[in-house]
């Protein structure tokens, strides 16, 4: 019987080393085929590049990111991948402002949390900014610009295209 626990308690640590190692060596092989495909690429041989970064995507699989060489080896390959495949020239179309608000509008009208959590981060962010000079800031009140007859939804755009107002009434 003594034996029998003790075989037991000898697979599990073979075990965890076998994977350890089999990961080790998975993760010496994806360095490998990276440096063979970094070589691939500065001798400009398109079709051995492509097949090595092939087989490297394919590798990272057995490699877990939480490693150290897991997480080289994801960065390097994504930044092989850029240099052999560059994204397209044209730049993505920019979306309508009006469909931009709509989409804010409902986003915050499901996360209500959220939107109190964005509002809380402007408050900390105007915060060291409302100390320098003369600013004034009566509890109870949201932001208002004593400049500007404004909602408190476009302070920050006031802020960007007027400049910070000579005073201003904050929720504190």
């Amino acid at each position: 019987m003594p034996q029998r626990s003790r075989t037991w308690r000898h697979c599990i640590p073979t075990s965890r080393r076998w994977r350890r190692e089999e990961e080790e060596a998975a993760g010496i092989r994806l360095v490998h085929l990276l440096m063979s495909c970094a070589d691939a690429v500065q001798v400009g041989d398109a079709a051995l590049e492509s097949a090595h970064l092939a087989e490297a995507h394919a590798a990272l699989a057995a490699v877990s990111a939480a490693s150290a060489i897991g997480r080289v080896a994801v960065h390097f390959t994504a930044a092989l991948y850029r240099r052999l495949f560059p994204p397209s020239a044209s730049p993505p179309p920019q979306p309508d402002v009006a469909d931009n608000a709509f989409l804010y509008h409902h986003f915050y009208e499901a996360c209500p949390y959220l939107k109190f959590a964005h509002f809380t981060a402007n408050q900390a962010i105007r915060a060291p900014r409302l100390k320098k000079g003369w600013r004034a800031l009566v509890p109870g009140l949201q932001c208002y610009e004593d400049s500007h007859d404004s909602s408190s939804s476009s302070v920050s755009s006031d802020w960007l295209m007027h400049g910070e107002p000579d005073v201003v009434f904050c929720l504190v």
